[in-house]
Parts: C-alpha cells; structure tokens; sequence
C-alpha cells in the first residue's frame, strides 16, 4: 500500500488543487488516502487496479473511498457539496464538481471518474 500513497498524493494535491506539492501537503495528503482506505476497505489490489484501469468501476468501497479523499483534501464538503472556495478554476474540474449522486458516495465516485475521464488525474 504504500507505493501507491505517493501517486494518490499527487492526484490529491496536483491534479484536484491545482498546485505542485510541498512536503508536509505530501505527507498529510499520505495520512488521508491510508484513512480513507481504512475506513472503507479498500485494499491494496483495489487501488492497483484503480489506477491501472482509471475506472471507479461504481463499487460502494470506492464510491465512498473517492468521497473521503476529496473531503479530506478539502474539495468536497461534508454535505457532499463542493467546496467553492477552491481556487481550481480548470474547466473540467468545474465540470467534475456539478456532477451530483444520490448520495455523498455515490457523487464521490462520479467527480473521480470525471477527473480521471477528464485527465485531471494522470
């Protein structure tokens, strides 16, 4: 697991907030993709096969692990909205946000196969 932590580091940091990374954003984002992966299950293998693929793939484990990722980087909110103060201004991602679920998972899963459809995320 944690050779992947690195990556999804970066699709945090770079590819939803816009910016190059400092350390100590790399190493909190880190802490945040392993709670999430926690929290939801999702093992080692899942997230081999999520960045092989690029495909969410619409399981409730990545759904929800997609949502506490983008909360936890600040992105989405806990309600499921987004946060707007959010400086990213790239068409896509403004295009990602909009896109809503019936739940809070459900939109997780959508905004991060929209980012990863989109190339938001590499």
């Amino acid at each position: 697991m944690r050779l992947l932590i690195p990556i999804l580091a970066v699709i945090c940091i770079v590819g939803v907030k816009g910016h190059e990374f400092t350390e100590k954003e790399k190493n909190q984002s880190d802490m945040e993709i392993e709670s999430c992966a926690f929290e939801n299950g999702i093992h080692r293998t899942q997230l081999e096969n999520l960045m092989k693929t690029k495909s969410v793939s619409g399981t409730r484990q990545l759904d929800c692990f997609s949502a506490c990722v983008l909360k936890k980087s600040g992105f989405m909110n806990d309600d499921g909205t987004f946060n707007e103060n959010n400086n990213v201004q790239k068409e896509e991602i403004i295009k990602c946000r909009q896109l809503k679920g019936p739940s809070t998972c459900e939109t997780g899963g959508k905004v991060l196969q929209c980012l990863l459809d989109n190339g938001i995320i590499p």
